[in-house]
């Protein structure tokens, strides 16, 4: 007799991986009822028989998530009126014909391989969570992911830097110009009769 599985739950910060398995025979179809268009494999979208591969595809969604500190659900409705229900349904059909968010140039080619090779549009061509874990873990033990914060925080600090930078030099031009400058500047920008 053959049983058919499904992974239930990924655990805390994706370490130790936690899955529970329970007969699809205890649910009265298959291809489970889902609400989260913006996590969804394209063999749900598609409506498809899918499996625990499925899984994999959203887990590679939440690492983009997670390393890019955004959320895909906050990209998708960013902007976005009337009908939400709708517009994160339309993304998960275009996510269905292989749309994927961006991945950065800065992040590690290790880490944007995983990614994407969780993103796979076919299932069977996916990583298995286990492998996932190993790689993951592979990834942290090399430093990987330390060196990835370290260089977002420098290019984070370089970007409040150079903001400073632009609003003291801002302030040192309205300073130095005074007030007569200034109106001489507007001026200069408009027509007057």
């Amino acid at each position: 007799m053959e049983r058919s599985f499904f992974c239930l739950k990924v655990s805390f910060f994706l370490f130790p991986f936690s899955f529970s398995f329970f007969p699809l025979s205890l649910f009265p179809h298959p291809n489970l009822p889902t609400k989260n268009n913006s996590y969804m494999a394209p063999e749900i979208t598609l409506s498809l028989p899918y499996n625990e591969q499925a899984d994999v595809f959203s887990l590679g969604t939440v690492l983009w998530e997670l390393l890019s500190r955004q959320t895909v659900g906050a990209a998708v409705l960013a902007g976005a009126t009337g009908d939400l229900a709708r517009v994160a349904e339309l993304y998960a059909h275009r996510v269905a014909r292989g749309f994927r968010p961006p991945l950065p140039r800065s992040w590690p080619e290790e880490v944007r391989r995983l990614v994407t090779d969780c993103w796979e549009a076919r299932p069977a061509a996916r990583p298995r969570a286990g492998e996932v874990a190993k790689r993951l873990k592979a990834l942290l033990k090399a430093g990987t992911f330390a060196e990835f914060d370290r260089t977002r925080e420098r290019e984070e600090d370089e970007a409040v830097w150079a903001a400073v930078a632009e609003a003291e030099s801002s302030a040192r031009e309205r300073r130095e110009g005074g007030v007569g400058a200034q109106i001489a500047g507007c001026l200069g920008c408009c027509s007057v009769m």
